[in-house]
């Protein structure tokens, strides 16, 4: 059975071996749910998704319990996408939404869905932000250069040659801000396409909207940006015990991050990035120790690697399940990245292990 990766074809250009084929089977997307179906029950620790279960109101509204009845509320209220509590990137910044349609989610559903839509004028984005969303799992926002459909589409493949991401976001409030003199310009006319890997885990059917807040640059001739992946994908933690892995890699690319953020699913509790000329001399870069999956924020870096530059990507685990779990792009399956945005990198690049087979078909 074919199943997807988290942008793993992309992620290793240049730099490690992947598995080249990444269509998604027919029977994949139902495979799934039946396996989160299965698995559910068997947590002894509730995770983001079983906490957000009792959740009855539309995930795209949020309103305390002293609000009034509701037929005193005006109804357009409960159908406006959320929006965030403060302005994204100040009072002064010029922020452009890009607001999908609508999607509708089974109960226990879960499934990827690529928006494409085509811009209204010329810009030179900057900056993104998101707002937590407590039906995504993570999103990704690419230029695309071949025409994709309008509208909402169940996404075939985990990634297209064609698409040309400029934006990772894990769970939570995430915002990524480039240098002054680094963007990436966008044409009228042309797409933007986010892709969402969504989930329900309630018993109902839920509604929403997904917004990114694009900022707007006047640079003229702006530096290139690109995201650089770091990790592995050897995850093999045993039931009822504490597991860490490590992933280790040379850099053979120059990269210049100015951001990142740690990678994992909910079984996750700690993720560390180092780097250095040699394993002896590595030095810490990022430290997210408790590591928590409803809050996967993105944080500022200065760092540059060079060709010949070793990186250890380090991911703690407490399976409290009865199996064992292995990688997978499911909320119930693993993942260790060290995800980062870098200038003057003008394609996806970063330092990945090949994944090995498992019980993904991988």
């Amino acid at each position: 059975m074919k199943t997807r990766r988290f942008l793993l074809t992309t992620l290793c250009l240049a730099t490690v071996a992947c598995a080249s084929d990444v269509s998604l089977g027919d029977d994949h997307q139902n495979s799934t749910e039946d396996k989160m179906r299965a698995s559910a029950p068997k947590r002894t620790a509730p995770t983001r998704d079983e906490k957000s279960a009792t959740a009855e109101e539309p995930v795209a509204t949020e309103r305390s319990s002293s609000s009034k009845p509701s037929e005193v509320e005006p109804k357009s209220q409960a159908t406006e996408p959320a929006k965030p509590a403060v302005m994204p990137f100040g009072p002064d910044a010029e922020v452009m939404p890009f607001t999908t349609d609508r999607l509708t989610l089974k109960a226990g559903e879960e499934k990827y869905l690529c928006f494409a839509k085509a811009l209204d004028s010329d810009l030179v984005v900057n900056g993104f932000s998101t707002t937590r969303e407590t039906f995504v799992h993570h999103l990704l926002v690419a230029r695309v250069r071949a025409p994709e459909p309008e509208g909402f589409q169940d996404c075939g493949v985990s990634f297209r040659s064609t698409w040309e991401p400029m934006y990772i976001s894990g769970v939570g409030d995430n915002k990524l801000e480039y240098p002054e003199d680094a963007g990436t310009p966008l044409k009228a006319g042309s797409q933007l396409l986010v892709q969402l890997h969504v989930l329900n885990p309630t018993e109902k059917p839920i509604e929403g909207a997904v917004t990114v807040h694009l900022r707007r640059s006047k640079a003229a001739n702006p530096r290139p940006i690109s995201g650089a992946v770091f990790g592995t994908g050897r995850l093999d933690l045993p039931p009822h015990k504490v597991s860490t892995v490590v992933g280790t890699c040379t850099v053979r690319q120059t990269v210049h991050m100015v951001a990142g953020f740690g990678h994992m699913h909910t079984l996750g509790t700690s993720i560390r990035f180092e780097a250095g000329r040699s394993e002896s001399t590595m030095k810490e870069v990022f430290n997210l120790d408790p590591f928590s999956f409803d809050n996967q924020n993105i944080q500022k870096l200065d760092l540059t690697l060079n060709p010949g530059d070793i990186t250890r990507t380090t991911c703690t685990y407490n399976n409290t399940t009865d199996e064992t779990i292995t990688y997978g792009e499911s909320t119930l399956s693993e993942m260790c990245f060290f995800v980062s945005f870098a200038v003057d990198l003008p394609t996806q690049g970063g330092c990945l292990e090949q994944l090995p087979p498992n019980s993904f078909g991988l």
